[in-house]
């Protein structure tokens, strides 16, 4: 069982983008309830249908017969556990959780039995899984796997009712097979704040929006999770729109059909410590987000294929440090409309607008970099609208000219960066490297024990880190 997050959601719900607020959250996150698997309060249990001699009562020793059963008997009692079946039946997901409009917030755990080791498996078999609906505070879901859920959105759980759940909480879970019409492949939500950690979404798919997770006009956190193989037209594993904190997960193999591989939306936050890895789509192999302000650090983005724009394309007022993007193809590795990029590796990107970083528009400053090989018209690309400062980076055996017309020439050097070990993956810099202290100059640049600022992703006051395997 994990302790909710309680500085994190401060945060979340007040817009900080600071590293302090997304440590808080994966540091509080982490911490194991003290009660190990002791059932406490008031709890109604259940073991999936036709297992059991029915109907029972609720009790540990005589559980209901299925989850709707304990959802509908559950009266006062805000935790339901689940009992998986030894055999490996699983429960029916086809369960409508209808809260009464009386004026009182309720609060709900499902939960797998927490003395047991296996999950609890929720199966839609081809019809709508869980269905929310009607005032509820707090809906926590733990240890639970829901898989082969169909619906218009949210193929496996919707949350009917916009603003309700208050706070979602998806706790060690599994969503596979999942599919929506519309948003939302496994999960839609409207308005709640949406809660993600220690969880897997696979193959779930989405007509429109989000393969696995749609989640509009919200708060979304999301730590330690993984999204696989997921697809959607728009965002092929989330599509978001509100404020984001996206820490410590894999996106690998998800695919859109016209934007943002791996995510797309609109709004502002953190992503930090993910791994980008092998996502597809016409435009933004990876990820688009409009608007901001978004800080975007400790991510590792590679192998991600796009048509024409960059793998990971992002709006104005973006701060963008202390990434690694590699061998991104079809439209280069990173697109921003203003803000900065420092102290990133861009190695072996290839690119219709430039390799490794476009300006599409708005004012960009790009220092403390290095860019390395690739292919494309140049190293930096700009539009007939941007206006961009580089200085301080080192441009090796990039396409020429390193900065294209207009792109904003400065200070920077042309020498190999003499990286530990490229080909496996080792960005950091040998001693005597010419990059070495060659970053951008001043005390707010500085690399962590004061000297002057290293080139590259482990460069700066943010340069002490490993990236995501």
């Amino acid at each position: 069982m994990r302790a909710v997050a309680l500085l994190g959601v401060a945060c979340v719900a007040a817009g900080a983008t600071s590293a302090a607020c997304w440590q808080s959250y994966r540091e509080e996150s982490a911490d194991p309830d003290a009660a190990g698997c002791t059932v406490t309060g008031c709890a109604v249990w259940a073991v999936p249908e036709g297992t059991g001699p029915g109907p029972g009562d609720g009790t540990a020793s005589n559980p209901y017969l299925g989850l709707q059963a304990a959802f509908d008997h559950r009266g006062d009692c805000d935790r339901i556990v689940l009992r998986p079946d030894p055999d490996g039946a699983p429960f029916s997901a086809r369960v409508d959780l209808l809260f009464a409009d009386d004026g009182a917030l309720r609060h709900l755990v499902l939960e797998a039995d927490p003395c047991g080791t296996e999950p609890a498996v929720l199966d839609a078999a081809g019809a709508a899984g869980l269905v929310v609906d009607g005032p509820v505070g707090t809906l926590t879901l733990r240890r639970v796997a829901v898989r082969r859920g169909r619906s218009t959105s949210g193929g496996c759980l919707e949350a009917r009712e916009p603003g309700f759940p208050a706070d979602l909480f998806l706790e060690d879970t599994e969503w596979t097979d999942c599919a929506a019409h519309l948003d939302g492949g496994a999960v839609a939500s409207d308005g709640a704040a949406v809660h993600v950690v220690d969880s897997l979404f696979s193959d779930d798919t989405a007509g429109r929006n989000g393969g696995a997770i749609a989640a509009r006009d919200c708060q979304l956190v999301v730590a330690r999770s993984r999204f696989l193989r997921d697809s959607a037209n728009v965002g092929g594993a989330v599509w978001v729109e509100g404020h984001a904190v996206v820490t410590d997960s894999v996106f690998a193999d998800n695919r859109a059909g016209t934007l943002g591989g791996a995510v797309s939306g609109m709004g502002s936050g953190v992503w930090s410590g993910n791994r980008f890895d092998g996502n597809r789509a016409l435009d933004a192999g990876a990820v688009r987000l409009h608007s901001g302000p978004m800080h975007v650090f400790h991510n590792l983005v590679a192998d991600n294929v796009s048509g024409t724009t960059p793998a990971f394309w992002l709006d104005s007022d973006v701060t963008v440090t202390n990434n690694i993007f590699a061998r991104n193809l079809g439209g280069g590795a990173l697109g921003v409309d203003g803000g900065l990029v420092q102290n990133n590796v861009l190695v072996d990107n290839e690119g219709i607008l430039a390799a490794h970083l476009y300006v599409a528009f708005g004012a960009a400053a790009a220092e403390g970099n290095i860019f390395v090989g690739g292919a494309g018209p140049s190293g930096i690309g700009c539009g007939a609208y941007a206006d961009n400062s580089a200085e301080h980076n080192d441009f090796w055996q990039v396409p020429a000219p390193a900065l294209a017309d207009d792109c904003g020439a400065g200070v920077n050097l042309e020498t190999d960066p003499r990286f530990i070990d490229p080909d496996a993956g080792d960005y950091h810099l040998r001693p005597g490297s010419p990059c070495i202290d060659a970053g951008t100059p001043g005390h707010l640049a500085a690399d962590v024990d004061g000297s002057r600022n290293d080139m590259g992703a482990f460069g700066g006051p943010q340069g002490d880190w490993v990236p995501p395997p």
